[in-house]
């Protein structure tokens, strides 16, 4: 039994094709890791970064509350 060249693509020419998409699979897993990782710590840097604006927020408040001077009085108003 003879095959000829032409009779479409024989089983030993397709056999390192699962490697390559097994390859590109990882590619792309490692892409969504990157990018579940890289959105996880921006909303931690947000959040970080809300808390410190609010916590001078605070801060001036209460400065203003216990000095009414904003130009650098250190005497408390009692």
């Amino acid at each position: 039994m003879s095959t000829s060249k032409t009779s479409g693509c024989s089983p030993n020419r397709q056999k390192g094709q699962a490697i390559v998409l097994v390859g590109l699979l990882i590619l792309v897993l490692f892409a969504m890791l990157g990018l579940a990782i890289d959105s996880g710590r921006a909303y931690v840097d947000r959040r970080d970064q809300q808390t410190a604006v609010d916590a001078a927020a605070l801060a001036a408040g209460d400065w203003y509350e216990n000095f009414h001077d904003l130009y650098g009085s250190t005497l408390p108003n009692s």
